[in-house]
């Protein structure tokens, strides 16, 4: 079956293509000669990191990250930290202070972040200080939310102000361009990158679980929604089995719709994992009911597993997933529409194994090394506004 043609590898998800009509390409041939780049950004866990800044680590001679916290098992990295206060605006301050010594003792070449807010208006004003380009990374917050709210057109600006912009997918990466205002040649994708060995489901992997939905119980996650949907699909499947791996705000409203609908026995709740891998492998389709996402992890780790998705057409989902080939895309994003998608999934298991194998083709676009390619095209970015 196939899983490296299609979507994954068409051009819409490469760096170096023409825009739609209304833009033109200006991209350079120069590589990049970004050495030391200096990053801004505040995860609390290795695994964002692991993901978001040692590929860029791979393609520079020196990274050197400001965090909020440093984590003794990242390798190839550069690690400094405020202390700690446990105030987040003071903490805020110490990482300013911090990351405008840094950048003028430094001698960097380049300044990167990951969220506008703070650590990209850090790295933005770093940059400026020092005479240096900026990259700014957005996950989809800031181009959802905050590019689109009342106080929308400062923060567009404060976008367009950046020498290079990412994006995880190629519908941001329009958004950018047409909404927002940055110049084409300023944009790239960035791999949300995965450890394709971590995920080794297959079609032939025994699944105890039908379903199965991953992430913070959150209002825009939705996971009351889920719960509804699977209320619809056990009135025609009994024996259904579901689990929800996770915690979050919405933890209590989540138990009680299930003893509303009396699914105890039916949706399982394990509640926070350290490692959802397992639980992907245990499941046939996996369902992804945001209201809002860019391009969630989860996904791209599902589909590695060979779990089939079920997913709405938010941020660039429907960029990576084309229906009844990798998965299934539903739109409009209701209860009934979830529950018709997934009863359509659970009695075809043929159709179901088609879609899982083809699923997997993630594994070829969303690796380490991609991740390590899409950071050269920008380094490459940085280096020709450096040159301007």
């Amino acid at each position: 079956m196939a899983t490296t043609d299609g979507v994954y590898q068409s051009d819409r998800w490469q760096n170096d293509t023409v825009p739609r009509a209304g833009s033109e390409r200006t991209d350079s041939d120069v590589g990049g000669d970004i050495e030391r780049v200096l990053a801004v950004y505040g995860p609390t866990n290795i695994e964002k990191i692991e993901r978001h800044i040692e590929p860029l680590a791979d393609v520079v001679g020196t990274t050197t990250l400001l965090c909020t916290q440093p984590h003794p098992n990242v390798t190839g990295i550069n690690q400094l930290s405020p202390p700690s206060t446990g105030v987040r605006l003071l903490d805020i301050f110490l990482l300013s202070l911090l990351t405008a010594v840094e950048s003028i003792r430094g001698d960097y070449d380049a300044v990167v972040s990951v969220s506008l807010f703070p650590h990209g208006c850090l790295g933005l004003l770093a940059a400026r200080w020092n005479g240096i380009p900026a990259h700014l990374g957005i996950i989809g917050y800031d181009i959802d939310v905050h590019a689109r709210a009342w106080y929308g057109r400062p923060v567009r600006w404060l976008i367009r102000r950046f020498d290079a912009v990412t994006v995880p997918g190629p519908t941001h990466r329009r958004r950018l361009h047409r909404f927002v205002g940055v110049p084409w040649d300023r944009t790239a994708i960035l791999a949300n990158p995965i450890n394709a060995d971590r995920f080794p489901g297959g079609e032939d992997a025994e699944r105890p679980y039908d379903l199965l939905w991953v992430g913070r119980l959150t209002a825009e996650k939705r996971p009351v929604l889920f719960v509804d949907v699977i209320a619809v699909v056990a009135e025609r499947y009994p024996s259904v089995r579901a689990v929800i791996v996770g915690d979050g705000p919405l933890s209590a409203d989540v138990t009680k719709r299930i003893a509303h609908y009396g699914l105890e026995n039916v949706i399982d709740t394990p509640g926070w994992v350290d490692d959802p891998a397992p639980w992907y492998a245990d499941a046939s389709v996996f369902a992804l009911t945001s209201e809002r996402d860019a391009l969630p992890l989860t996904l791209i780790e599902a589909m590695a597993s060979g779990t089939v998705p079920v997913a709405p057409a938010v941020g660039n989902v429907s960029d990576l997933l084309v229906d009844d080939w990798n998965g299934r895309v539903v739109d409009p994003a209701t209860i009934e529409g979830f529950a018709t998608a997934i009863e359509e999934l659970l009695a075809n298991p043929e159709r179901r194994a088609r879609l899982g194998a083809n699923a997997r083709g993630v594994r070829n676009r969303f690796s380490i090394a991609d991740a390590a390619e899409d950071w050269q095209h920008v380094t490459r970015i940085l280096t020709r506004s450096s040159r301007e």
